[in-house]
C-alpha cells in the first residue's frame, strides 16, 4: 500500500487545484478508481480510455476541449512521452509493471514490489472511508483478481450482495450477486463512446453503487449488452467443447467489445489459457484479451509469441490485452500453442 508520505503528497496535489481532468482504463478497476477520487476531488471532465492506438488522440481531444489544471491518469499501464508533455501537469496512479513516467508524478506500488489494484490505492487516498467507498474499492480489486483485506467485513455489511463465503475469485466473479454487479458495471463500459460516457456520468452522481440494479436507463443499456453477450458465450462454449488444445481461442466480429469479460468467463468454465480476439469487418487488426492459468506467466510467454510481429501487448502476469495485425494473428496463435505445450 502507499506510505503516509505518498498519501500526503498525492492529497496535496489534488487539493491544490479545482479543475481536474481524469483519464482512466475501461474496466471496473479504472472505473472504481475514478468514482472514488471523484467523490472527494470532483472532475471538471473525464475520459474512459478504450484499448487501442486511437486512445492517444483522446488525450489530445480532451486537452483542446477542457481548461484543466491537473490531468489525473488512473490504471493505465502505458502513457507516451508525447501525451505527458502535452498535458504538462500529470498525476499518474497505476499498478501495472513500472514504466518511464516522463516527468509525471507517478504513483505505483510495484516500484516497491507491491501489486495493489488502483481502486484500493484510490480508496487509501480518501480522508474518510465508509461502506460505499470500501465496496467500490472491492469491486475494482476483484475485477483484477485481488481480494482486499476488508472483503470479509463487507460480507457482514452487504450480506445479500456478497452471498458466498468462498474466497475463490472465479466463484466470486461468476457465481455470486457481487459478481453480477461486476458484470453489470463491465457491460456499462461496453458500447459507443457516447453511451459509455453517459453511463459514467450517471454513475458518478449516485451515492450507492447498488442503484445500478434499479436505475432504468442503466438497466436498459445493460440488458441490451447482456443479450449480445449471451449469444457470444453460447457460441464460444460450443466451439470450446470441440477443441482439445491447451490454448482456447475464440474470435468474433462486432463493434462492442466483450473480450476481457469473455476471456475470464471461458478460463473459469474450461480451466485453460484463453485468447479472445475481436475485429471489425473493415479492420486490419485484432483486439485481444489473453487470460492464463496460474502456472503460466504471460510476461514470459508473450514476448516470444509477438517477437517480430506487428502487434503490442501489456498487462499482468495472468491477464493481458493485446493488438495484432490480422495477417499475423495465426502466427501468434501458433507460437502460443507451441509455448504452452
Amino acid at each position: 500500500m502507499l506510505s503516509r508520505d505518498q498519501v500526503k503528497a498525492v492529497q496535496q496535489r489534488l487539493d491544490e487545484v479545482t479543475r481536474r481532468l481524469y483519464f482512466f482504463d475501461n474496466d471496473v478497476d479504472g472505473l472504481a478508481s475514478f468514482l472514488l477520487l471523484n467523490s472527494q476531488w470532483p472532475a471538471i471532465d473525464f475520459q474512459c480510455l478504450l484499448s487501442g492506438p486511437s486512445d492517444e488522440e483522446l488525450y489530445f481531444t480532451k486537452l483542446q476541449e477542457t481548461g484543466f489544471q491537473l490531468a489525473v491518469i488512473l490504471d493505465r499501464p502505458m502513457v507516451s512521452e508525447r501525451v505527458i508533455q502535452a498535458l504538462e501537469q500529470v498525476l499518474w496512479i497505476d499498478h501495472h509493471p513500472p514504466v518511464t513516467a516522463y516527468g509525471a508524478q507517478y504513483v505505483n506500488p510495484r516500484k516497491e514490489n507491491g501489486n495493489i489494484p488502483t481502486a484500493c490505492l484510490a480508496q487509501a487516498l480518501l480522508p474518510n472511508t465508509n461502506p460505499q467507498t470500501l465496496l467500490l474499492s472491492a469491486l475494482g480489486a476483484a475485477w483484477d483478481y485481488y481480494l482486499p483485506s476488508h472483503f470479509t467485513k463487507l460480507r457482514e455489511q452487504f450480506p445479500s450482495l456478497i452471498d458466498t463465503n468462498s474466497t475463490n475469485l472465479d466463484i466470486i466473479h461468476f457465481d455470486s450477486q457481487f459478481g453480477y454487479l461486476l458484470r453489470l458495471l463491465t457491460f456499462l463500459l461496453t458500447g459507443k463512446k457516447s453511451e459509455i460516457h453517459s453511463n459514467i456520468e450517471r454513475l458518478r452522481r449516485i451515492e450507492d453503487i447498488r442503484t445500478v440494479f434499479t436505475d432504468t436507463s442503466l438497466q436498459q443499456h445493460y440488458q441490451e449488452k447482456e443479450r449480445k453477450y449471451e449469444q457470444l458465450i453460447t457460441q464460444a462454449q460450443e466451439e470450446a467443447l470441440a477443441m482439445n488444445d491447451a490454448l482456447l481461442v475464440f474470435t468474433y466480429a462486432a463493434h462492442d467489445s466483450y473480450t476481457g469479460y469473455l476471456a475470464n468467463h471461458l478460463r473459469y468454465l474450461f480451466g485453460k489459457t484463453v485468447v479472445v480476439a475481436k475485429t471489425f469487418p473493415d479492420s486490419n487488426r485484432y483486439t485481444m484479451s489473453i487470460r492464463a492459468t496460474d502456472d503460466i506467466d504471460l510476461h514470459t510467454v508473450l514476448p516470444k509469441a509477438f517477437d517480430g510481429l506487428r502487434g503490442d501487448y501489456g498487462g499482468h502476469e495472468h491477464a493481458c490485452g493485446a493488438h495484432i495485425a490480422k495477417a499475423e494473428f495465426d502466427t501468434c496463435i501458433n507460437r502460443l500453442q507451441e509455448l504452452l505445450q
